[in-house]
């Protein structure tokens, strides 16, 4: 213990009060997303240069360790109105935070722990604290004790039963850099990250505290967390970027069984519902399922902050909150995620490709490609390989016209390509066709053939497929990328952003396919880069790395934007093409397979799920019931649409469906509050008040229930007509069509 421990000890609180620092806090802002069968992206709030080194909740109420700015605390319970409650700053930087029961525990450089009342989390105050003889980077709770974690090596053990005046109890020397602490009450042990034995198993039951095992693994462990048997380790290392799993059944012996490989540094873990949450530097929010605890799948990925620092998970709410720095600095971020379940509809059936790319189905059979180049037909209906063609090149796209058994190829700089289909076990390049420059699109309809690349459209005459015709060439600026096209009539539809990131739609009216004509080319009110589309009907639909827009363009002088929806994945992720039908979109993404919107109101798309086959899933296609997905090296993958992609999905199609939904206003109360609910269609539904453990405190509704909005009170007491205790509490409404929670947290 530092000689200036036992004088600060002596202090009065008053005293001690005049040595914090009030330093001005800027009110950092953040990023809401809902995780809802999938992520929903709910809103963006950017802010000023706070930093984010960890983060904690409870009950809804986030406490975000900032550093220099102390403790900074957010009432976290409605995810899309965040609100900043309080911060308390202190004159050393806060790089830890845990809570438990009305206390916040502040790992606080050399100030060792802070304890803070935050009973009123709107006026934290403080209660006591306890210096060590060096800096203090992490904090975690056992049942009887508070231990900390810093540089240099060491691990100590303070006696919490007194928060006021907490004491030393233990010292354990440790051979580096102690980075994160997670104590598992399952177990009893402590789970430590060490830059120079990477992970720890210690009992804090023992006396002293003893380390029973080490891993084996090298350095660089940054962040850990705990599931059974199994504990992961996220490493912050540029050579050895990766999540560590560790198999602890015996925590004598702790061995690495599995690694994950990541493209960037871990710098937070979290295991909460059967998900493992991880902080990835410069690419936000990975969720892996744990179904097999030893090879987790990733499936899902939030990605719009800059450099993430931490995840947070509220255990009793299933939501998850990381933070960050913006992008581009120095603005500041903080994001929410909530989660309901991970059962997600699964492939119907499978088939394994090497090396697929481009898709497109039609007449019973679906056409891809295998190893990047050579053609592959597959029957639907016995779901075999059942013919090849060689490629002169990698097809970035395909269109199928079933009716003239022909399959138009874009090659890249090799061109055009038409392959014959009379007999799909045996189909024949017909022609090949080299273009001006790189050919990344390509659309037919009837005899007319549309391609495009970064110089120009060519417009072909297919009508003898054997010697395609190009009829015309309409040129534009070297600026102006499209990526894809679409013949809709005797209107041409183009999407592309020039490489200042201004993406732009482009109709040209081609009733005379010799002298074509542009009507309009109209920028899109955003930055993106890589717009794909497609038009159904006076709409089309356009998206990007970020969002969807929806276009009318019943008049094509004058296209008019009517709604823009922020995309549930953000990020650098890749959509690969958007396929609309009876008003729903699909949209192919490369990170977490196929991402469906309803958009029967086109001002208003609404989110309903994910099919997700595997990850770098390049492309989608319709056929009639049935959804087809080709996944990188994993294959193609068949869905029947009407199955329900999310637990939102009725069971008839999705024509004028809108997702079931579930609301409170408002979520802090007092007295009671108000429960606003919607259905799709009519149906059994039940409507109840659950705490945190699971048991029913009240039902609402129970019974038939007419289909749309509906509103129902609740006063804030429980079936027997008592006032119900001051804590957390779910709303959880329950149809056939799948379930929704919002959470209530009642102040006495």
């Amino acid at each position: 213990m530092s000689a200036a421990a036992p004088l600060l000890r002596l202090l009065p609180l008053a005293t001690f009060a005049l040595l914090l620092a009030t330093v001005p806090l800027s009110a950092p802002h953040a990023d809401w997303v809902e995780y809802s069968d999938a992520l929903h992206y709910a809103g963006n709030v950017t802010g000023a240069d706070t930093t984010w080194h960890a983060l904690s909740q409870k009950d809804g109420i986030v406490y975000a360790a900032a550093g220099y700015d102390g403790l900074v605390i957010f009432d976290g319970t409605d995810p899309q109105h965040m609100v900043e409650l309080s911060s308390y700053p202190l004159a050393v930087p806060v790089r830890d935070v845990a809570v438990r029961d009305d206390l916040a525990y502040l790992a606080a450089d050399i100030f060792g722990v802070v304890i803070l009342d935050v009973r009123d989390p709107s006026a934290p105050e403080f209660v006591g604290l306890m210096p060590v003889d060096r800096a203090v980077d992490c904090v975690a709770l056992t049942e009887e004790m508070i231990v900390l974690g810093g540089d240099p090596n060491g691990i100590f053990f303070l006696d919490a039963s007194d928060p006021q005046f907490p004491t030393l109890l233990y010292t354990l020397p440790t051979n580096g850099f102690v980075r994160d602490l997670k104590w598992d009450p399952a177990s009893g042990y402590l789970y430590a990250t060490d830059y120079a034995d990477d992970l720890l198993v210690i009992d804090p039951r023992l006396s002293p505290p003893a380390i029973l095992g080490t891993g084996p693994g090298p350095f660089s462990a940054a962040c850990v967390a705990v599931h059974q048997d199994h504990v992961y380790v996220g490493t912050d290392c540029p050579v050895d970027e990766e999540i560590r799993v560790y198999d602890v059944s015996d925590p004598t012996d702790p061995q690495i069984v599995h690694t994950l490989p990541l493209d960037e540094s871990c710098v937070g873990l979290e295991v909460v519902g059967g998900a493992l949450f991880s902080a990835q530097l410069n690419r936000g929010l990975l969720i892996y399922n744990l179904y097999d605890p030893v090879e987790p799948r990733q499936i899902g990925w939030i990605g719009t902050v800059y450099q993430a620092c931490d995840v947070a998970v509220w255990e009793a709410g299933e939501m998850a909150y990381f933070g960050g720095a913006g992008s581009p600095p120095p603005t500041s971020t903080l994001e929410a995620a909530a989660l309901t379940t991970f059962d997600h509809l699964r492939p119907q059936r499978e088939l394994p490709i090497e090396g697929i790319y481009a898709l497109e189905v039609g007449a019973g059979y679906a056409y891809t490609a295998q190893d990047f180049l050579d053609l592959v037909v597959v029957d639907i209906e016995s779901w075999q390989i059942v013919g090849t063609e060689p490629l002169a090149s990698i097809p970035f796209q395909m269109t199928l016209q079933p009716e003239r058994e022909l399959l138009h190829v874009a090659l890249g700089f090799e061109g055009y390509a038409a392959i014959g289909l009379r007999d799909p076990s045996a189909p024949t390049t017909l022609a090949s066709l080299p273009l001006i420059d790189e050919t990344f699109t390509t659309d037919a309809e009837g005899t007319l053939l549309a391609t495009a690349n970064r110089v120009c459209f060519h417009l072909i005459d297919t009508s003898d497929p054997e010697d395609p015709q190009v009829l015309s060439q309409f040129h534009y600026d070297d600026q102006h990328v499209i990526t894809r096209v679409k013949i809709r009539g005797d209107l041409l539809y183009a999407g592309g952003a020039t490489y200042a990131y201004q993406p732009f739609v482009w109709i040209v009216d081609i009733s005379d396919p010799e002298h074509p004509v542009s009507l309009c080319m109209y920028d899109l009110p955003t930055e993106e880069w890589q717009l794909w589309l497609d038009v159904e009907g006076d709409y089309a639909y356009i998206s990007g790395y970020f969002r969807l827009h929806i276009v009318d363009v019943s008049n094509p002088e004058a296209p008019t934007v009517v709604s823009e929806t922020r995309l549930p994945l953000g990020g650098t992720t890749e959509h690969r093409r958007i396929t609309v039908a009876e008003r729903v979109a699909y949209l192919s993404n490369q990170d977490v397979g196929c991402i469906v919107l309803d958009c029967a109101d086109p001002t208003d798309p609404c989110f309903v799920g994910y099919l997700r086959p595997a990850l770098w899933t390049f492309d989608a296609a319709l056929w009639e019931d049935h959804l087809y997905l080709n996944a990188g090296g994993l294959g193609l993958f068949e869905f029947d649409r009407h199955e329900g992609v999310s637990s939102s999905a009725p069971a008839g199609g999705w024509t004028g469906l809108r997702a079931l939904e579930l609301g409170a206003a408002p979520t802090l109360v007092h007295a009671g509050t108000t429960l606003h609910y919607a259905t799709p269609r009519a149906g059994e539904l039940r409507l109840g008040i659950y705490d945190v453990g699971g048991r029913c405190v009240r039902i609402l509704a129970n019974g038939p229930q007419p289909p749309g909005p509906q509103t129902i009170a609740w006063d804030g007491r429980d079936g027997r007509g008592r006032r119900v205790a001051a804590g957390s509490y779910w709303a959880r409404l329950q149809t056939a069509e799948g379930s929704r929670a919002r959470p209530i947290v009642v102040l006495r």
